[in-house]
């Protein structure tokens, strides 16, 4: 799951999969703003089969929170 995260955050961002850690987050990343955030958003949504819930895409500011909304969703 976490690998896949990761590729997904580095083709919505242009970055290489090795630029991706635990630190990564929105102010940390380049090419991070307000419009790749919403790329990012459905790109998760679409490569993990799920629909965030409403305002819940506005708290995914980093690669740490990412992986433990995405993991809690793969828990229902």
């Amino acid at each position: 799951m976490e690998n896949k995260i990761k590729k997904i955050i580095a083709k919505t961002f242009k970055c290489k999969i090795s630029d991706i850690n635990e630190n990564s987050a929105i102010y940390k990343i380049k090419k991070w703003d307000s419009l790749t955030h919403f790329e990012l958003v459905e790109n998760l949504e679409d490569g993990f089969n799920i629909k965030f819930k409403s305002g819940e895409d506005e708290t995914l500011t980093s690669y740490k929170i990412i992986c433990a909304t995405i993991k809690s969703y793969n828990e229902k």
